[in-house]
């Protein structure tokens, strides 16, 4: 019951970096057309991390007893894959096609497969209970 909500918070934490980066990724790279909506992405990914390290740190896992700066690097390091892989999806869409409903869809495609892999790495790497 308590993993229940902590999945929850961490969730509702992704949710609101989900909304960031979504903002980004639409005003800038598809509504505006200031950068390409792979950059965008990346963009929107990187403001998402660290909202979502800082949220994260504070709501869902304050009882790790590792120091911050290597919480952020392993946070990072776990997010990488996910930001890389919404990058390649994004960027080889947008070489094949500048529909910007398949554009988004690939987006949104990238964020659901990150969402699990993310949380495992969090909760194991980044925020795992051991003792450095």
């Amino acid at each position: 019951r308590l993993r229940t909500w902590h999945v929850l918070r961490v969730a509702v934490v992704g949710g609101i970096g989900f909304i960031l980066q979504t903002s980004i990724f639409e005003i800038a790279g598809i509504q505006s057309g200031l950068v390409r909506p792979s950059t965008a992405a990346l963009i929107g990914g990187e403001v998402a991390i660290l909202s979502n390290f800082f949220l994260n740190n504070r709501f869902n896992f304050s009882d790790r007893a590792s120091p911050m700066w290597q919480r952020i690097a392993r946070f990072h390091v776990i997010s990488l894959g996910s930001i890389t892989l919404q990058w390649t999806l994004i960027r080889i869409t947008e070489m094949l096609s500048d529909d910007p409903t398949m554009i988004r869809i690939v987006y949104f495609t990238g964020i659901v497969l990150g969402f699990a892999t993310n949380y495992i790495g969090y909760t194991l790497f980044v925020w795992s209970k051991k003792k450095p």
